[in-house]
């Protein structure tokens, strides 16, 4: 059965409503988690080119594992202001550890 015209009105208003509520939570939550996200992809850009593109997802993707971990959240997505600091923290020393000890390129 079609729907008439104020049913249409009122389910488009409804789903432009959650759509736009969605964004909003998405874009809140990725604010934080951009700057850790940015910092991983520099750090890994030194180590693998444009052609090395797989590869360097993988790691991308034990990069943020481990923020997850340090930062006891689920979803990266859900790193916020306060777990940043601590984030921060681990990246350097952890990216320092790895420039100490990463084998040389052949």
């Amino acid at each position: 059965m079609p729907l008439t015209q104020a049913e249409y009105e009122q389910l488009y208003q409804q789903i432009r409503a959650d759509v736009l509520k969605e964004l909003e939570q998405r874009q809140s939550r990725t604010q934080q988690w951009h700057e850790l996200k940015q910092r991983i992809d520099e750090f890994l850009s030194k180590y693998f080119d444009e052609s090395q593109r797989s590869k360097k997802y993988k790691y991308q993707q034990g990069f943020y594992t481990l923020v997850r971990f340090v930062a006891d959240v689920k979803r990266v997505e859900k790193v916020t202001d306060e777990h940043l600091p601590i984030a921060h923290g681990f990246l350097d020393e952890l990216f320092s550890i790895i420039e100490k000890h990463r084998a040389p390129k052949n």
